[in-house]
């Protein structure tokens, strides 16, 4: 949500607050929340559903995309969205899951 409201911040000029935009954006299914109140994190097809329909960003989620692929990224797009886990520090290690967003 921080980077989401540093996008929306630089488009509008105004900062939308994280938490406004974290309610808004389970509504659509991008957070759920378990019966004990533990959150999931976010979950990216909702998310990008969220961001077109409520604010007009044109967004796509996209895996398996490699270091070289994040500049290629950059030749058409205004903004990335990227989900790394801790474990980035260290290349030899397997992260738990993968994924990232583009936008």
């Amino acid at each position: 949500m921080a980077c989401l409201k540093m996008i929306l911040a630089t488009r509008t000029g105004c900062a939308i607050p994280m938490l406004e935009l974290s309610r808004k954006c389970t509504e659509y299914g991008g957070y759920t929340v378990s019966p004990t109140g533990q959150i999931k994190g976010l979950i990216y097809a909702p998310f990008v559903r969220f961001i077109r329909e409520e604010y007009c960003v044109d967004a796509e989620v996209v895996t398996g995309i490699t270091a070289d692929g994040i500049a290629r990224v950059f030749q058409e797009a205004e903004f990335l969205i990227a989900s790394v886990y801790d474990s980035i520090r260290w290349p030899d290690r397997e992260p738990v899951s993968k994924g990232d967003t583009s936008f």
